[in-house]
Protein backbone atom coordinates (compact mmCIF):
# COMPACT_ATOMS: atom_id res chain seq x y z
CA UNK A 1 0.00 0.00 0.00
CA UNK A 2 2.92 2.21 -0.69
CA UNK A 3 1.96 5.10 -2.82
CA UNK A 4 5.28 6.70 -3.21
CA UNK A 5 6.57 3.06 -4.08
CA UNK A 6 4.28 3.21 -7.21
CA UNK A 7 5.01 6.11 -8.25
CA UNK A 8 8.35 5.36 -8.65
CA UNK A 9 8.33 2.20 -9.78
CA UNK A 10 5.22 3.73 -12.91
CA UNK A 11 7.96 6.43 -13.40
CA UNK A 12 10.83 3.86 -13.93
CA UNK A 13 8.40 2.46 -16.44
CA UNK A 14 7.34 -0.59 -14.61
CA UNK A 15 4.41 -2.50 -16.04
CA UNK A 16 1.38 -1.41 -13.84
CA UNK A 17 -0.59 -4.47 -15.76
CA UNK A 18 1.93 -6.88 -14.75
CA UNK A 19 0.52 -9.99 -13.28
CA UNK A 20 2.05 -10.65 -10.40
CA UNK A 21 4.04 -14.14 -9.18
CA UNK A 22 1.85 -17.53 -8.61
CA UNK A 23 -1.60 -15.99 -7.87
CA UNK A 24 -1.68 -14.51 -11.32
CA UNK A 25 -3.06 -10.97 -10.21
CA UNK A 26 -2.40 -7.83 -11.62
CA UNK A 27 -1.29 -4.85 -9.21
CA UNK A 28 -4.42 -3.16 -9.62
CA UNK A 29 -6.68 -6.11 -8.15
CA UNK A 30 -4.14 -6.81 -5.66
CA UNK A 31 -4.29 -3.35 -4.04
CA UNK A 32 -8.01 -3.52 -4.95
CA UNK A 33 -8.33 -5.99 -2.63
CA UNK A 34 -6.30 -5.16 -0.12
CA UNK A 35 -8.22 -1.78 0.09
CA UNK A 36 -5.51 0.36 -0.56
CA UNK A 37 -7.67 3.39 -2.55
CA UNK A 38 -4.69 5.80 -3.16
CA UNK A 39 -2.09 2.98 -4.95
CA UNK A 40 -5.68 2.20 -6.30
CA UNK A 41 -5.89 5.65 -7.68
CA UNK A 42 -2.44 6.15 -8.46
CA UNK A 43 -2.44 2.81 -10.94
CA UNK A 44 -5.56 4.23 -12.71
CA UNK A 45 -3.46 7.31 -13.04
CA UNK A 46 -1.06 5.42 -14.47
CA UNK A 47 -3.20 3.97 -17.18
CA UNK A 48 -3.90 0.49 -15.55
CA UNK A 49 -6.82 -0.74 -17.40
CA UNK A 50 -9.90 -1.01 -14.86
CA UNK A 51 -10.95 -4.42 -16.47
CA UNK A 52 -7.83 -6.24 -16.73
CA UNK A 53 -8.48 -9.62 -15.68
CA UNK A 54 -6.14 -11.86 -13.42
CA UNK A 55 -5.24 -15.62 -14.45
CA UNK A 56 -8.76 -16.82 -12.68
CA UNK A 57 -10.73 -14.64 -15.22
CA UNK A 58 -11.17 -12.03 -12.20
CA UNK A 59 -11.24 -8.26 -12.37
CA UNK A 60 -10.26 -5.83 -9.77
CA UNK A 61 -13.41 -4.82 -8.90
CA UNK A 62 -14.33 -8.78 -8.18
CA UNK A 63 -11.19 -8.77 -6.07
CA UNK A 64 -12.73 -5.57 -4.16
CA UNK A 65 -16.35 -6.91 -3.79
CA UNK A 66 -14.89 -10.01 -1.85
CA UNK A 67 -13.26 -8.15 0.76
CA UNK A 68 -16.13 -5.57 0.94
CA UNK A 69 -13.68 -2.83 0.39
CA UNK A 70 -16.56 -0.57 -0.43
CA UNK A 71 -14.52 2.56 -1.03
CA UNK A 72 -12.57 0.83 -3.55
CA UNK A 73 -15.85 -0.64 -5.19
CA UNK A 74 -17.45 2.87 -5.18
CA UNK A 75 -14.10 4.65 -6.69
CA UNK A 76 -13.87 1.91 -10.03
CA UNK A 77 -17.76 2.26 -10.35
CA UNK A 78 -17.29 5.85 -10.75
CA UNK A 79 -14.83 5.27 -13.12
CA UNK A 80 -17.51 3.20 -15.16
CA UNK A 81 -15.74 -0.20 -14.31
CA UNK A 82 -18.26 -2.60 -15.96
CA UNK A 83 -20.68 -4.61 -12.94
CA UNK A 84 -21.55 -7.49 -14.96
CA UNK A 85 -18.32 -9.09 -15.82
CA UNK A 86 -17.74 -12.56 -15.12
CA UNK A 87 -14.82 -14.67 -14.51
CA UNK A 88 -13.65 -17.86 -15.77
CA UNK A 89 -16.33 -19.85 -13.77
CA UNK A 90 -18.81 -16.87 -14.78
CA UNK A 91 -19.36 -15.36 -10.38
CA UNK A 92 -20.19 -11.55 -11.20
CA UNK A 93 -18.90 -9.30 -8.62
CA UNK A 94 -22.18 -9.37 -6.55
CA UNK A 95 -21.25 -12.97 -6.17
CA UNK A 96 -18.00 -12.25 -4.91
CA UNK A 97 -19.70 -9.38 -2.94
CA UNK A 98 -21.94 -11.63 -0.93
CA UNK A 99 -19.34 -14.36 -0.87
CA UNK A 100 -17.30 -12.18 1.09
CA UNK A 101 -15.11 -13.90 4.11
CA UNK A 102 -14.91 -11.34 6.61
CA UNK A 103 -16.95 -11.39 9.75
CA UNK A 104 -20.35 -9.73 9.30
CA UNK A 105 -20.52 -9.01 13.58
CA UNK A 106 -17.98 -7.11 15.10
CA UNK A 107 -17.21 -8.21 19.09
CA UNK A 108 -19.80 -5.60 20.04
CA UNK A 109 -22.20 -6.89 17.73
CA UNK A 110 -22.60 -4.36 15.31
CA UNK A 111 -21.98 -4.81 11.38
CA UNK A 112 -18.43 -4.84 10.81
CA UNK A 113 -18.84 -4.74 6.93
CA UNK A 114 -17.34 -1.35 5.45
CA UNK A 115 -19.78 1.53 4.71
CA UNK A 116 -19.36 4.62 2.52
CA UNK A 117 -21.48 7.87 1.91
CA UNK A 118 -22.49 7.41 -1.94
CA UNK A 119 -23.43 11.17 -3.57
CA UNK A 120 -27.07 11.34 -4.02
CA UNK A 121 -27.65 8.70 -1.16
CA UNK A 122 -28.92 8.49 2.37
CA UNK A 123 -27.11 7.01 4.88
CA UNK A 124 -23.57 4.76 4.51
CA UNK A 125 -23.84 1.65 1.83
CA UNK A 126 -21.88 -1.47 1.45
CA UNK A 127 -20.30 -2.91 -0.95
CA UNK A 128 -23.51 -4.93 -2.00
CA UNK A 129 -25.67 -2.21 -1.30
CA UNK A 130 -23.21 -0.28 -3.63
CA UNK A 131 -23.46 -2.92 -6.63
CA UNK A 132 -27.19 -3.52 -6.06
CA UNK A 133 -27.57 0.23 -7.08
CA UNK A 134 -25.49 -0.03 -10.07
CA UNK A 135 -28.32 -3.03 -11.42
CA UNK A 136 -25.97 -5.64 -10.79
CA UNK A 137 -27.84 -8.76 -12.07
CA UNK A 138 -29.17 -10.61 -9.18
CA UNK A 139 -30.44 -13.47 -11.34
CA UNK A 140 -26.81 -14.22 -12.75
CA UNK A 141 -25.99 -18.05 -13.10
CA UNK A 142 -22.96 -19.52 -13.21
CA UNK A 143 -22.62 -22.51 -15.80
CA UNK A 144 -22.96 -24.42 -12.47
CA UNK A 145 -26.66 -22.63 -12.05
CA UNK A 146 -25.88 -21.14 -9.05
CA UNK A 147 -27.03 -17.04 -8.54
CA UNK A 148 -26.06 -14.61 -5.91
CA UNK A 149 -29.18 -15.62 -3.45
CA UNK A 150 -27.49 -19.24 -3.70
CA UNK A 151 -24.17 -17.87 -2.57
CA UNK A 152 -25.47 -15.53 0.07
CA UNK A 153 -27.63 -18.34 1.20
CA UNK A 154 -24.18 -20.71 2.10
CA UNK A 155 -22.72 -17.37 4.13
CA UNK A 156 -24.68 -16.01 7.67
CA UNK A 157 -25.27 -13.12 6.04
CA UNK A 158 -29.43 -12.48 6.33
CA UNK A 159 -29.18 -8.84 5.77
CA UNK A 160 -27.55 -9.36 2.19
CA UNK A 161 -30.38 -12.33 1.34
CA UNK A 162 -32.99 -9.77 2.31
CA UNK A 163 -31.51 -7.24 -0.18
CA UNK A 164 -31.11 -9.40 -2.73
CA UNK A 165 -34.72 -10.57 -2.87
CA UNK A 166 -36.40 -7.02 -2.45
CA UNK A 167 -34.01 -6.32 -5.15
CA UNK A 168 -36.31 -9.36 -7.21
CA UNK A 169 -33.88 -11.87 -6.63
CA UNK A 170 -35.78 -15.48 -7.62
CA UNK A 171 -35.79 -17.07 -4.32
CA UNK A 172 -36.56 -20.69 -5.61
CA UNK A 173 -34.12 -20.30 -8.35
CA UNK A 174 -31.90 -23.83 -8.59
CA UNK A 175 -28.41 -24.85 -9.26
CA UNK A 176 -27.71 -27.78 -11.65
CA UNK A 177 -27.72 -30.19 -8.76
CA UNK A 178 -31.02 -28.82 -7.96
CA UNK A 179 -29.47 -26.67 -4.85
CA UNK A 180 -31.99 -23.97 -3.51
CA UNK A 181 -30.79 -21.20 -1.77
CA UNK A 182 -33.60 -22.68 0.96
CA UNK A 183 -31.40 -25.77 0.69
CA UNK A 184 -27.94 -24.33 0.73
CA UNK A 185 -29.37 -22.43 4.10
CA UNK A 186 -30.32 -25.65 5.44
CA UNK A 187 -27.67 -27.69 4.72
CA UNK A 188 -25.34 -24.73 6.52
CA UNK A 189 -27.40 -24.65 9.19
CA UNK A 190 -28.05 -21.04 9.31
CA UNK A 191 -31.23 -20.65 10.85
CA UNK A 192 -31.84 -16.49 10.13
CA UNK A 193 -30.86 -17.03 6.36
CA UNK A 194 -33.64 -19.85 6.35
CA UNK A 195 -36.05 -17.09 7.89
CA UNK A 196 -35.25 -14.33 5.79
CA UNK A 197 -35.97 -17.12 2.79
CA UNK A 198 -39.29 -18.23 3.97
CA UNK A 199 -40.40 -14.89 4.34
CA UNK A 200 -39.90 -14.53 0.57
CA UNK A 201 -41.93 -17.18 -0.79
CA UNK A 202 -39.06 -20.24 -0.59
CA UNK A 203 -40.38 -23.18 -1.75
CA UNK A 204 -39.43 -25.22 1.88
CA UNK A 205 -40.92 -28.32 0.35
CA UNK A 206 -38.36 -28.04 -2.77
CA UNK A 207 -35.84 -30.88 -3.25
CA UNK A 208 -32.20 -31.13 -5.11
CA UNK A 209 -31.11 -34.25 -7.20
CA UNK A 210 -30.66 -36.70 -4.44
CA UNK A 211 -34.29 -35.63 -3.61
CA UNK A 212 -33.46 -34.40 -0.52
CA UNK A 213 -35.68 -31.72 1.34
CA UNK A 214 -34.65 -28.78 3.80
CA UNK A 215 -35.69 -30.56 6.92
CA UNK A 216 -34.44 -33.71 5.81
CA UNK A 217 -31.03 -32.03 5.11
CA UNK A 218 -31.13 -30.92 8.96
CA UNK A 219 -32.53 -33.40 10.20
CA UNK A 220 -29.79 -35.87 9.09
CA UNK A 221 -27.13 -32.94 9.88
CA UNK A 222 -28.27 -32.87 13.55
CA UNK A 223 -29.09 -28.76 12.98
CA UNK A 224 -31.89 -29.13 15.60
CA UNK A 225 -32.23 -25.16 15.17
CA UNK A 226 -32.86 -25.58 11.46
CA UNK A 227 -35.61 -28.11 12.08
CA UNK A 228 -37.82 -26.75 14.76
Amino acid sequence: GHREVVVKLVAGRANPEELAGANGKTPLSLSAERGHFDVVQELLASRARLEQVNNDGSTPMMCASHNGEAEVVAHLLARNSMVGCTDNEGWTALMYAVNAPMPMVSCNGESAEKKIIIDGVMGKRTTVEILLLHKSDVNAQTADGLSPLIVASTRDRPVAVRQLLECRAQVNTSSIRGQTPLLMAAAHNLPEVLRTLIVGQADVNAVNSKNDSGLSISEKNGYMEVVE
